[in-house]
């Protein structure tokens, strides 16, 4: 198997391309102490696995992998990184990035990784996985129940118009031929639907639906 390692450290570099090698099976392993280098390599060879550090000078990790897209050479790639970012995570993903290693995990983890990559799978070491769930729950905790517009009546929407135009229960009724008792049910009924309490919430709410984003 062609194995690509860019690392800007030869020590690890070395370290990483010694335990791969003795690893069963036939292997070459090439190194790149950068990004351009890397990328040189890689039109110039069959490269089934691309083990990129993510901080290179003159190209770096993601920039390798950008480069790698538009000039349509296809590889798997595997980032190698010192911090626990969720950002580089969905950024590495966008780009085709199969793998995610911290550089302080385990060699076992790394050599797991390289394996699943050569299959075409997908890896994430147990430290960026635990960390990127981490924060999507709490996005997912700190965001605010979307309402389910579909269940509102026409009238309850015509009203929400209203609403948003600042009319008043009476000046509402006086629309729509009803009584003002009738309004006034109909704007309990929003709040109740769109789960919306205080005296304002539903106005505010009202505004929002007009500019096309009532759920923010």
């Amino acid at each position: 198997m062609e194995v690509l390692i860019a690392d800007d450290h030869p020590v690890f570099r070395k370290g990483l391309r010694r335990a791969i090698e003795e690893q069963p099976g036939s292997w070459r392993v090439r190194e790149a102490a950068d990004g351009e280098e890397a990328v040189k390599l890689c039109r110039a060879h069959r490269v089934d696995a691309l083990i990129l550090d993510v901080s290179m000078p003159r190209l770096d990790g993601l920039g390798t992998m950008r480069r790698l897209r538009e000039e349509n050479l296809p590889v798997r790639a595997m980032l190698l990184t010192m911090h626990d970012d969720e950002e580089l995570i969905t950024a590495g993903m966008e780009l085709g990035v199969l793998a995610y290693v911290l550089k302080d995990d385990d060699i076992a983890d790394c050599l797991r990784a390289l394996h699943l990559l050569l299959e075409g799978k997908h890896y994430l070491s147990p430290s960026l996985f635990n960390r990127f769930m981490q924060t999507r729950q709490d996005v997912n905790a700190l965001k605010p129940a979307k309402p389910d517009l579909s269940q509102l009546t026409v009238t309850e929407r015509k009203i929400l118009g209203l609403i948003a135009d600042d009319l008043t229960s009476k000046e509402i009724a006086a629309r729509l031929r009803c009584s003002v008792h009738t309004v006034n049910a109909h704007r309990q009924n929003l709040s109740t639907k769109l789960g919306l309490s205080g005296t304002h919430s539903l106005l505010k709410f009202a505004y929002d639906y007009r500019q096309g984003s009532p759920d923010g």
